[in-house]
């Protein structure tokens, strides 16, 4: 399957969940009417997202309230020699829980990342792995740290790190009321981070606000290397997507990333840039009228956006 294939069938997905199921049909009937097999892609694509257990990866569809509330097995357990107090965020593939250490030998409070039940073929191991192996060949100040990793008694890989008690950069600039230039302080320790990751060859692909959380002592972590992309492992990374995947978050990624192009260190550059235009003006460049990728897309790749300037000068 070509690229141009893959981003064809992005968009119709995309548009295709939108749609109440009494119209999904017709909608095939107009896309689909002399390519059977898109078709069938289609809608093979749309069993697995009505089972969520067998879906490939896509962070920014939300989780639905009945599965949050379904009480967590892990919670009140140990793995390793940490115990698990509770769930603190869901992803696509994995789940973080809050921890501590408690072999009786040292406390130390951590998060603690594991890969779903289901989530358990080789296209999931490898990139649970790859995030693990990625987290722990990176040390730096801004970057939260690796700790611990191994596999649960299930049989489930997992990751420890450490416990970052923060908010999300963009919330701690508008709470704190920073000045333009204490938010420029401190966004410049965020792309010190990100360079330290790209002279390491790593791309992170998923920079946004709430995988950068600003502690107490206004210190900011760049977190979630969940779908980083290792500059010099093509090859792995053509193995990793060979599905089509949309890893992202469509608000921040930029369009070579929507598009479905290379993906080079400009792109996290671009996601950076996205995130200083809301620190700086306290709204997003974008502005689109429906809240689905599709739509984001559209918005992103051929949409006009106010300078920052203009815009602080007219609020």
């Amino acid at each position: 399957m070509n690229q141009n294939s893959i981003n064809q069938i992005k968009i119709l997905f995309e548009q295709l969940v939108e749609l109440p199921p009494e119209k999904r049909e017709s909608f095939l009937d107009e896309h689909c009417k002399n390519n059977p097999e898109l078709r069938k892609e289609l809608l093979s694509l749309l069993k697995s997202y009505e089972q969520p257990n067998d879906f490939l990866e896509l962070p920014n569809i939300e989780i639905s309230s009945d599965e949050t509330d379904t009480q967590n097995p892990f919670i009140g357990k140990h793995i390793g020699p940490y115990l698990i107090e509770s769930e603190i965020g869901l992803g696509g593939m994995g789940i973080v829980y809050s921890g501590i250490r408690d072999d009786k030998e040292f406390e130390q409070k951590v998060a603690i990342k594991i890969i779903k039940h289901g989530f358990t073929s080789e296209y999931f191991l490898k990139r649970f792995q790859r995030e693990r192996q990625t987290l722990a060949n990176l040390k730096h100040p801004n970057i939260a740290r690796f700790l611990d990793g191994g596999r649960s008694s299930e049989g489930l890989p997992y990751l420890v790190m450490e416990f970052i008690d923060g908010i999300p950069v963009t919330d701690f600039c508008a709470e704190n009321n920073l000045s333009i230039k204490e938010k420029l302080n401190l966004f410049r320790l965020v792309c010190d981070a990100v360079q330290y990751a790209h002279r390491n060859l790593v791309i992170h692909r998923d920079i946004k606000p709430g995988n950068i959380l600003v502690d107490k002592e206004g210190s900011p972590k760049l977190l979630d290397f969940g779908i980083a992309k290792l500059i010099s492992e093509d090859l792995v990374e053509e193995n990793l997507t060979q599905t089509g995947n949309w890893l992202l978050t469509p608000e921040y990624a930029s369009p070579e990333q929507i598009k479905g192009e290379k993906i080079t260190t400009v792109s996290d550059v671009y996601s950076l840039g996205v995130i200083l235009y809301q620190i700086l003006t306290g709204e997003q460049p974008y502005k689109s009228t429906k809240n689905s990728p599709a739509a984001i897309s559209k918005t992103i790749t051929e949409g006009k956006f106010v300078l920052p300037s203009e815009r602080v000068r007219k609020t």
